[in-house]
């Protein structure tokens, strides 16, 4: 049977009763926990926003537990567990008062339903804890005005889960009711969810048969926690620490009034689940199901319930000394971003001469963000000097007070402090007259750009921007018409092509291969040489030229002649074929051979070495071609 030390101070913990079975037993009243605390300057700096500089030396806290009650009834598990029972039922704790069984043989094969525990008693603990530079408080502890308290949830264990039962059985073939069995403790799982795997330990009812062993783990879904903070303190945020813990931070303020302060550590209502396993004691077997126990077999899960539960810890105030005074900042009359200011702390005085500090509130936030001077105290009256830079423009109010040692604080004093931006140079935007930065003056359309400045601001820069000014859209084709006409053409020499030509209004268009005048569109008369080629320039009002160009083919005459073959044995016959084209008129010409025809062929007869040609005349220069077609020689013997 487990025991534990009792401890002599005890908090109020939820029990959870299951039914009607009086039992005899010891529960666990103590245990060793963490106490989480605040460094003071860096909980008062934060102190109505989120906790900081916490840290967990391990100290002594006392936990107890509160009697349980029984309830009398039968929870069943559900699994497929083919086996046969010999041997004498084990615990590896031990066994209760009424001692250890054994059981003859027997087999069941399932899935099924059966009976797994009768009779469970159970309870669960809270601890809580509330600390001072680290040093655990007692419930009733004095505490003075100033002092910065840690309240404390502790990391749920499953030592703080204690639970019995007065029997159990196996597999429905083997129902019994065996003595009374002292449990291990318990898991903590949010939901009450099941274990992933089977888990041999002393968080699990533990018991051997046969070869097996069998685990019945009791899993307490966390509750939620909240803290009743009464008037008198001021507190940061619940901050979540390991394994379920949290901390928070408060300040002992001048509002408490009276002798005691009694904050509330609160737990909400929560419930528990069992579950069953069973692994091979030789070889990788474990079956586990997921499946809670239920009070009726194939019921619905059975919840244990576990009530809310509230922790009053009460601390006696001590009396407070007197708040000092007052104390009068100096503040600039106007700051600039980026540049430190000079602000100046003074006339704080304690009336029971303690040494003082001051606090500075630079952002209006409700609470002190620094203190002057940065660690200790000075004597009553001194002044502080306090330098300070600010991000951004704005008309800002610092606040400031004076404390003294005991934590005691005078009422605020402010002062408005308007904040201007710093020197800013001058820069040019993309957009002509434009600025990123700065004020745009100057402004000068030019011919091929325009030219402004940028103004830098506070004895900033002054930026000199220009912007080249667009070309004037021009488009410029040739062509029969204009429907059909492109910046590149092609037409047969001797023949003109016509150019056309567009630009915005007010634009004066001059070529130096045409005349312009008349407007578009312009013959350009036969064209002969290839390529030719024309190019426009444009200029409109203020703006920078443009030039486009058009590309013209002009296909040139050709003419051609062959014979076929090229060389015979005379008397021998070859066949005179010519062409030409983009030509007026042609003459064909050699031995044999006459005509004026532009294309044709002839049969002639060859006796010697024959010159044959094709002259044509074009709308230009005549172009001409000829073929020699030879003779074969002729040698004598002698």
């Amino acid at each position: 049977m487990k025991t534990k030390e009792v401890l002599p101070v005890s908090f109020k913990t939820a029990s959870v009763l299951v039914a009607a079975f009086v039992l005899l037993m010891i529960f666990p009243s103590g245990r060793a926990v963490a106490v989480v605390q605040c460094n003071k300057s860096g909980c008062i700096n934060s102190i109505n926003s989120s906790i900081t500089s916490i840290y967990a030396p391990a100290v002594s806290v006392p936990v107890s537990f509160t009697p349980s009650s029984s309830f009398n009834g039968t929870l069943y598990a559900y699994g497929s567990y083919p086996y046969t029972i010999t041997h004498t039922i084990t615990h590896p704790s031990g066994c209760m008062k009424g001692g250890c069984s054994s059981h003859t043989s027997s087999t069941f094969s399932g899935p099924a339903w059966f009976p797994a525990l009768y009779t469970i008693k159970a309870q669960v603990g809270y601890a809580v804890a509330v600390s001072k530079n680290g040093n655990p408080l007692p419930q009733g502890s004095s505490v003075n005005v100033g002092d910065t308290l840690v309240f404390s949830f502790m990391p749920h264990a499953s030592t703080d889960v204690s639970w019995f039962t007065a029997g159990y059985s196996v597999p429905h073939a083997f129902s019994f009711i065996h003595t009374s069995q002292d449990t291990p403790y318990g898991e903590w799982a949010a939901n009450a969810a099941a274990p992933s795997s089977c888990t041999a330990s002393n968080n699990n009812y533990t018991w051997s048969w046969s070869g097996y062993n069998f685990y019945i783990p009791f899993v307490v879904n966390p509750p939620a926690e909240t803290i009743t903070v009464p008037a008198g303190l001021t507190c940061g945020q619940l901050v979540n620490t390991a394994n379920g813990g949290a901390s928070m931070a408060c300040k002992v303020n001048n509002a408490a009034g009276g002798t005691t302060i009694t904050p509330t550590f609160n737990f909400s209502s929560t419930y528990g689940q069992f579950y069953f396993q069973t692994n091979r004691l030789s070889g990788a077997f474990c079956l586990t199901t997921s499946i809670p126990m239920s009070a009726t077999a194939g019921g619905a899960p059975y919840q244990l319930p576990i009530p809310a539960q509230s922790i009053a810890y009460p601390l006696a105030i001590a009396p407070s000394t007197p708040p000092p005074s007052t104390p009068t900042l100096s503040c600039p009359s106007s700051a600039t971003v980026g540049q430190p200011s000079s602000f100046i702390l003074s006339n704080g005085t304690d009336p029971s001469g303690l040494p003082i500090r001051y606090g500075i509130d630079w952002l209006n936030s409700g609470s002190v963000n620094g203190w002057l001077p940065s660690s200790g105290y000075v004597p009553s009256g001194s002044s502080e000097t306090a330098s300070y830079t600010f991000a951004a423009p704005g008309t800002y109010t610092v606040k400031a007070l004076t404390e003294n040692s005991s934590g005691t604080d005078s009422p605020w004093t402010s002062c408005t402090v308007p904040v201007t931006s710093g020197p800013t140079n001058g820069s040019c935007a993309p957009s002509h007259y434009a600025c990123t930065a700065g004020t745009s003056a100057n402004a000068v359309s030019g011919a091929s750009s325009w030219s402004w400045q940028c103004a830098g601001l506070n004895g900033g820069a002054t930026a000199s921007c220009s912007e080249q000014k667009p070309p004037t859209v021009i488009s410029f084709t040739c062509g029969k018409n204009l429907a059909t006409s492109a910046s590149s053409c092609t037409v047969n020499s001797g023949q003109p092509t016509n150019l056309f030509w567009t630009s915005t209004p007010g634009t004066s268009c001059t070529s130096p291969g045409f005349s312009t005048t008349g407007g578009s569109p312009v013959s350009t008369g036969p064209l002969t040489v290839n390529p030719t080629s024309y190019s426009l320039t444009c200029i409109g009002p203020n703006n920078a030229p443009s030039t486009a160009n058009v590309n013209i083919t002009v296909n040139q005459p050709a003419v051609s002649i062959s014979a076929s073959p090229d060389r015979v044995n005379p008397p021998g016959s070859s066949t005179i074929s010519w062409d030409s084209t983009l030509t007026s008129s042609c003459t064909v010409s050699g031995p044999g051979l006459s005509s004026t025809q532009i294309k044709g062929n002839k049969t002639v007869t060859i006796t010697s070495q024959s010159t044959y040609t094709i002259s044509c005349t074009t709308a230009g220069n005549p172009v001409s071609d000829s073929v020699i077609v030879n003779v074969t020689p002729k040698f004598n013997e002698f």
